[in-house]
């Protein structure tokens, strides 16, 4: 009960398109997470440096202090969600040349047989 080699060839020309496509849709998800995240930072440094104003910007206590590290802190989180999606999206973008080069190879032996 053995597959003939078209069917072969046929069956891994779509497994590579089906991890192309899978691998696709893990980028989109990893970008939508980096951008919800950003997101999140940034409306938590909106709030307060809101509060900053409405206490008024002369006005130098411990709370202020902490306010204002708290921002730094985001920033430096801000950084850190950024280097993270670079690295996800660097590893996914090799398997995916991985993938679209096992493609081009299934699509050469299929040429091979005609």
């Amino acid at each position: 009960m053995g597959l003939d080699l078209g069917t072969m060839l046929t069956q891994g020309k779509e497994l590579a398109t089906y991890r192309i496509g899978l691998l696709e849709e893990e980028l989109k998800t990893r970008r939508a997470l980096m951008d919800a995240n950003l997101n999140g930072i940034n409306y938590d440094q909106t709030v307060m440096k809101s509060i900053i104003l409405l206490r008024g910007e002369d006005l130098w206590d411990k709370y202020r202090l902490r306010l204002e590290e708290s921002i730094l802190n985001l920033e430096t989180e801000k950084r850190r969600e950024v280097s993270s999606y670079f690295r996800d999206v660097m590893w996914l973008n090799r398997e995916m040349r991985q993938s679209q080069v096992e493609a081009k190879e299934e699509d050469q032996k299929a040429g091979w047989l005609q």
